[in-house]
């Protein structure tokens, strides 16, 4: 090769070596860009302040109002004790509620299976099941929710791992597909659970 070809070719070469390099770069930061894994929940707090994806990133637990309460519907919970708090604090029993066999449904598929939605358990309001049974262990993908009550979904058996507070403060039923709703390490609530609590 002579000198006058490789000084005409050099400056076209570091050219296509600096764009490819500039282009590797920004698609690497578009790709390192944070997904959230909860992005498909409207979320107003977190721990009571205003839900700012890039300072919330630790989220371990949410409730879910059927009708917004204060302009809010979707709340998150950074640790177990302001979960816990916040329930005692704002869901307490509303004692004009007709108790008398009042239930929960879950079942075992979503409204958009094709099998209806297949079998199910019932829970009465105020109950709990620290484990749902080998035969429903990580199977439960839907739920009707009593009026004015709540239930809690835990991904372990004895109220452990992540939890998912579903509240109707509606006065029907409130049919819920899990699969609307994901667990922040990203997975699918969809046949996740192990055991559940109950409330007013």
């Amino acid at each position: 090769m002579s000198r006058k070809f490789s000084i005409r070719v050099c400056p076209i070469f570091a050219f296509v070596l600096f764009f490819a390099l500039t282009l590797g770069l920004l698609t690497q930061q578009a790709s390192a860009s944070p997904v959230t894994p909860f992005s498909n929940l409207k979320i107003a707090t977190v721990d009571g302040q205003t839900y700012n994806p890039a300072k919330h990133k630790n989220i371990v637990a949410f409730i879910v109002y059927r009708n917004a309460v204060n302009g809010k519907q979707v709340l998150g919970f950074s640790t177990f004790q302001k979960y816990q708090a916040y329930k005692q604090q704002h869901l307490k029993p509303n004692t004009n509620v007709v108790k008398a066999a009042a239930s929960s449904y879950f079942y075992e598929h979503t409204s958009f299976d094709s099998r209806g939605l297949g079998a199910y358990i019932s829970l009465p309001v105020g109950s709990n099941y620290y484990y749902v049974g080998d035969s429903w262990n990580d199977r439960i993908s839907s739920v009707d929710v009593y009026p004015s009550s709540s239930v809690t979904f835990y991904q372990h058996w004895h109220y452990e791992g992540y939890y998912l507070t579903l509240v109707n403060n509606g006065s029907n039923y409130w049919f819920r597909n899990l699969t609307s709703y994901n667990m922040p390490n990203g997975t699918n609530w969809n046949d996740q659970t192990s055991s559940i609590t109950s409330g007013w």
